[in-house]
């Protein structure tokens, strides 16, 4: 039987706007108690989740920045914004077989930009990027890492009525 994960935490942070322009941060903190943990054996098919005997840290920082860079370029209702995503994690082990790692699966850092046109509220298209810039751990024991990677996308939408939206997503 798996206890239940129990986490005392403290978030802070600011929101708002000036004209086009539109942002939030936090800064998060958490003590988590009964962390669920899962590891797989070296062929990553066996695996098992059981509750971290000791006390976990999860804290970081979360920023965002929304700005509208242009209006009416082609036609008197589109818009050129962009949106930008910001995560800093420190995810660890308090004591225990694993203290001092990092947990396994949590990136470090996390950026994610994208330039959205919009032509009023119908339609939709937005090149993005996904940024790992670090590598980051695959295992508690932080012995085995994954790759820093790009990830580049493509969203399109077309909403013809309110009540109706087709959307692809690459």
């Amino acid at each position: 039987d798996l206890d239940e994960q129990e986490a005392i935490t403290f978030e802070i942070g600011t929101k708002g706007s000036y004209n086009d322009t539109s942002w939030q941060a936090s800064y998060y903190y958490s003590k988590v108690k009964d962390e669920l943990i899962t590891q797989v054996d070296a062929s990553a098919v066996n695996g098992s989740t059981f509750n971290y005997t000791d006390k976990t840290t999860h804290q970081g920082i979360e920023f965002g920045f929304n700005q509208i860079l242009r209006k009416n370029i082609f036609s008197s209702n589109d818009t050129l914004s962009t949106n930008i995503v910001y995560n800093y994690n420190n995810f660890t082990f308090d004591g225990g077989e694993y203290a001092g790692n990092q947990i396994a699966g949590v990136p470090e850092q996390t950026i994610y930009i994208e330039l959205a046109y919009m032509l009023g509220n119908t339609f939709f298209i937005t090149p993005n990027i996904k940024i790992q810039p670090d590598d980051n751990y695959a295992d508690h024991s932080n012995s085995i890492k994954q790759d820093s990677f790009n990830l580049l996308g493509l969203k399109l939408s077309y909403k013809p009525k309110n009540n109706l939206t087709f959307y692809v997503n690459l």
